[in-house]
């Protein structure tokens, strides 16, 4: 099919950067502890997302 292990990776990380690493986990069948590595080293383990969401939007002009 032409797909390498490089796009493949390159296609992990983005989606690590669209959704959290636990339900991309169970999504793609990869293990968990796995996919919060590669979270991590990308600097976007949603650790803080319901900190960041319970935050009060600013309001719009």
């Amino acid at each position: 099919m032409g797909i390498t292990g490089t796009s493949r990776v390159a296609a992990f990380n983005e989606l690590l950067r669209e959704i959290s690493a636990p339900v991309l986990a169970d999504l793609v069948g990869c293990h968990p502890r796995f996919a919060a590595e590669r979270a991590s080293a990308l600097a976007s383990d949603w650790a803080d997302y319901a900190a960041i969401r319970a935050r009060p939007s600013p309001t719009r002009p």
